[in-house]
């Protein structure tokens, strides 16, 4: 079967972004996106979140939903988390993003569709001690190349249906990332069990340089590895 037969959505979803009544805005809604992700930054770690099993879609979109109601006053994670309550609702042009959801890689995204990145990306992979890993990337892009982007990470227990805060991951990822005046620039690669990292910084001769890497995962961490293609 062709993999493009798999993806649920492709195509550009009018949703409202305001999360319904069973998704409560939060509090940090009422603050800038960047500093709505310094809040989650600062707090993930001590929130344990349920998934539920009950729900008829994959596994996947049940993470992105456990995650995305837990943190809906972030945009993207209000607007998927509506979409994955209820996609059927058509509002007008200026209300709406777009989803991607492949089942094959267990992948999906929200993008509010503007000139720079302002998404929710969520994929999980499989760990050595039978859990899943599960990866969140929320981005906020901006003018002149920078980037805030925000990666966490999380095991997820199929019999106690938990996802727990990965922090230990978390800090080995922050030790990979090189230290610069710049910013870093994610996307998953769920094909890959990879992450494509570019580190952009100001250039004396040049606008901007780049360096860019993949954050590998083996089952157990992340493997930081050169790109043959860096442009790729």
């Amino acid at each position: 079967m062709p993999a493009l037969s798999l993806l649920i959505s492709l195509t550009a979803c009018r949703q409202d972004v305001k999360p319904s009544a069973a998704v409560p805005v939060a509090a940090d809604s009422l603050c800038d996106p960047v500093c709505q992700l310094r809040q989650i930054s600062a707090s993930w770690g001590d929130r344990t979140l349920t998934v539920s099993p009950c729900r008829p879609q994959p596994l996947f979109l049940g993470l992105a939903q456990a995650f995305c109601s837990a943190y809906a006053g972030y945009v993207p994670n209000g607007a998927l988390a509506r979409y994955l309550a209820d996609s059927a609702v058509t509002l007008p042009d200026e209300q709406s993003f777009y989803v991607e959801a492949d089942t094959l890689h267990r992948f999906v995204k929200c993008d509010m569709g503007g000139q720079f990145d302002y998404l929710t990306a969520l994929c999980h992979w499989p760990r050595a001690d039978a859990r899943q890993l599960v990866t969140v990337l929320m981005q906020v892009g901006h003018e002149g190349e920078t980037s805030d982007g925000l990666l966490l990470f999380y095991g997820y227990d199929s019999t106690t249906h938990l996802l727990r805060p990965d922090t230990l991951l978390y800090s080995h990822v922050q030790s990979l990332m090189p230290r610069s005046e710049g910013s870093h620039v994610f996307r998953l690669r769920p094909e890959e069990h990879a992450i494509r990292v570019w580190n952009v910084t100001p250039s004396s001769t040049s606008d901007f340089v780049f360096d860019s890497f993949l954050l590998r995962w083996d089952g157990t961490t992340f493997i930081k590895e050169p790109l043959s293609a860096p442009d790729d």
